[in-house]
């Protein structure tokens, strides 16, 4: 991994696996706030991984965090990989990186889901 100045360039091992990531970063784009984001085919436009330096920073950090992964989660992934290593800073926002094993979450109800309280299912009305 380089970091020139205001990039981190990641090498992917191999073109499955860069196909992979890819289509997870475009499908992500600009969807997400405060989550780097593809510039070009392998640079992102992130400079530094940063940790807070205090009790203030650090809530603004997780707060900021904490709303990249509601819209991640709300449009169905999982980072998986979640981790200060993961997170960087841009002046005063935060951001999170490091979508390589990010995954489609799991259907909660793969079937529809339930139109009615759980207890209708089991016959006990």
């Amino acid at each position: 991994m380089e970091m020139p100045p205001n990039t981190v360039v990641r090498n992917i091992s191999n073109r499955r696996k860069w196909l992979g990531i890819k289509e997870i970063y475009d499908f992500l784009d600009h969807r997400i706030p405060h989550a780097e984001f593809v510039v070009k085919a392998s640079e992102k436009d992130l400079a530094l991984v940063f940790k807070p330096i205090n009790c203030d920073e650090l809530i603004e950090a997780l707060k900021q965090i904490t709303k990249a992964l509601v819209a991640l989660h709300d449009l169905s992934f999982m980072h998986r990989d979640l981790g200060w290593d993961k997170v960087m800073r841009r002046e005063n926002e935060w951001f999170i990186t490091g979508f390589d094993e990010a995954v489609t979450a799991p259907q909660l109800y793969p079937h529809g889901g339930a139109a009615a309280a759980p207890e209708m299912g089991r016959n006990y009305h």
